[in-house]
């Protein structure tokens, strides 16, 4: 009996894991909107860097592959060699600020 319980419990554990692992991306920030705190780099013609999103024209986060309904609804966002990455959770948000270029990598595998 003892042993049943215990398996039970483990199933239960895992799956409520499993369940915030998945869905965590998924959760809108706690906080407002914030710009990257990092740099952009260096644009050679000062204009304003342009959007990214997918082969359908929809802004996506680059790290998840998840849909951001508009720019005012991303957690942040990295600019890249003139082009503006939105994310869409605070997941994202870090590993995207510290390296852009495998940002920027993961978003040309969505095109």
């Amino acid at each position: 009996m003892r042993i049943m319980v215990a398996m039970k419990q483990t199933f239960l554990l895992a799956g409520v894991i499993a369940s915030l692992f998945i869905a965590g991306c998924t959760q809108p920030a706690a906080e407002p909107t914030v710009e990257s705190e990092k740099p952009a780099a260096a644009s050679t013609t000062g204009a304003e860097p342009v959007a990214f999103r997918n082969k359908e024209g929809k802004l996506v986060c680059p790290m998840m592959g998840a849909e951001i309904k508009d720019e005012a609804s991303a957690v942040g966002h990295v600019d890249y060699e003139g082009v503006r990455y939105y994310l869409c959770c605070d997941m994202c948000k870090e590993p995207a600020e510290k390296d852009p270029k495998a940002l920027a990598e993961k978003a040309k595998k969505l095109n």
